[in-house]
């Protein structure tokens, strides 16, 4: 009997593509779903066209909850979830029609307990993907948490990753943070013994412009700084040998959050110069780096050494990140 993938999907305001989302997980070649909606308090139609899916498939359920935003939600459904595995969907994207029938495939022809795919990137109506060549990976768990912490492979992202269900065993997202993958995926690699990556881009995900690029006086989110440390922390106490990679990881995503404060604020130059010192203090340690792409190096070398030029130079690229997602 095929092994059944509890396949959760957290519901907000997403009236507009939820169908999308929603055709691409039913019409899947493996059919032996659990297709868990949770309808995070949503206040337009999403609640009545996640109950009108309900009546038409039987693998779905619907949990029908006030809102706490997507961590609470991906934890209901974690609690809901029967299946031998799990797989997250945001509802504002979809999936290949293929993803699990290949997923079960690589799971059990290398005993994996993690299976992690390729994306590619919705933009409107245009659809790219970054890798040109078909890379597979077999890990272990040290090798996994390494090509986490790289930047050519894959990433902290909680979609495009099929697990074992029991990893997640009194494992939460934490509720009320943002960039709440950063604090969950490594605890979960963590436990498996071994991890397949192949790169074919079976998730797409949407690049939507929402509020936050229409305005350059907002608050900036500061948890991929923390959630980094939490990780570089984690890599020094019990996996020291891959340390560069977390800590390469922590520098940039300091860099990330600087960029944002240069483009999104004025009057922040506390906090630019507290991350600013971030960088200064472990470029030397960063830029020697082998893994690090010649575009990255470029990068921190302009931030350490012309910084003005630096400034103007993300505010212009930002914009035109922008207007593409329009």
């Amino acid at each position: 009997m095929e092994d059944k993938i509890s396949v959760v999907i957290p519901v907000y305001k997403v009236e507009k593509y939820l169908d999308e989302c929603l055709e691409s997980v039913v019409n899947q070649t493996y059919k032996n779903l659990e297709i868990i909606l949770v309808d995070d308090g949503s206040p337009d139609n999403c609640p009545k066209i996640c109950d009108e899916w309900a009546k038409k498939d039987n693998r779905i359920k619907v949990i029908h909850k006030k809102n706490g935003g997507i961590s609470d939600a991906r934890n209901a459904g974690i609690k809901e979830a029967t299946g031998n595995y799990i797989s997250f969907v945001d509802s504002d994207d979809y999936i290949e029609k293929n993803l699990y029938e290949i997923a079960i495939k690589k799971i059990k022809q290398n005993e994996a307990q993690i299976f992690i795919f390729g994306r590619s990137y919705l933009y409107g109506n245009k659809k790219e993907s970054k890798n040109s060549n078909e890379v597979e990976l077999i890990m272990d768990t040290q090798d996994a948490l390494d090509k986490m912490n790289m930047f050519q492979y894959y990433d902290v992202a909680t979609w495009d990753k099929i697990y074992e269900r029991k990893l997640f065993d009194s494992i939460e997202y934490p509720k009320g943070k943002l960039c709440e993958d950063w604090y969950i995926t490594y605890k979960v690699i963590d436990r498996a013994k071994k991890v397949v990556f192949n790169s074919t881009p079976l998730y797409v995900y949407r690049q939507r412009q929402n509020s936050i690029t229409h305005s350059n006086y907002i608050k900036v989110n500061n948890e991929p700084i923390y959630a980094s440390k939490e990780v570089l922390e984690f890599i020094r106490n019990n996996y020291p040998n891959i340390e560069q990679n977390a800590l390469t990881k922590y520098v940039f995503a300091c860099i990330g959050v600087y960029n944002n404060y240069l483009y999104y604020t004025k009057n922040t130059n506390k906090e630019k110069e507290e991350i600013l010192n971030i960088v200064k203090e472990n470029y030397k340690n960063v830029i020697k780096n082998k893994d690090l792409t010649r575009s990255r190096k470029m990068q921190l070398f302009l931030i350490y050494r012309f910084n003005i030029l630096y400034k103007v130079m993300i505010k212009t690229m930002r914009k035109i990140r922008d207007n593409k997602s329009k």
